[in-house]
């Protein structure tokens, strides 16, 4: 194998994800994690992707519409301390509502980001998908 090969593997396997890497959604669904998470109002998990359940009848609520300042309008719902924020027309939003069952549990995943009502330090799961929990 000519050198500069070997070098060219040496550097990609460098910058290869690690298992500490946040390539990933971090699961929050334990009862000890989620407490944690809900308590400090989600602050510490700024920029993360987190993995929830929420209760189903906590996304058939009645959201509060908010207008974007670049556009667009995001549905926001009410969340213990960490609400979710949801786009209208997302296909999984559409779907969930299609199927969700008001006594079971949906599988959220999202970036935690700042809450988009504004607020001194508030954060919001801003949501990519949403599946039924098992």
């Amino acid at each position: 194998m000519p050198w500069s090969r070997l070098i060219l593997l040496a550097a990609v396997a460098a910058f290869a994800p690690t298992a500490d890497a946040d390539v990933s959604y971090r699961s929050l669904t334990s009862k000890e994690k989620e407490r944690a998470f809900y308590a400090e109002g989600g602050r510490r998990w700024k920029h993360r992707r987190v993995h929830l359940h929420v209760p189903a009848a906590k996304l058939l609520a009645k959201p509060e519409k908010v207008k974007r300042r670049r556009g667009g309008t995001v549905l926001v719902f009410e969340n213990r301390t960490v609400p979710l924020v949801v786009n209208p027309k997302s296909v999984y939003f559409r779907k969930m509502i299609q199927r969700a069952r008001r006594g079971g549990h949906v599988c959220v995943k999202g970036t935690v980001l700042d809450d988009p009502r504004g607020g001194s330090g508030r954060r919001a799961v801003w949501v990519h998908t949403l599946k039924r929990a098992p």
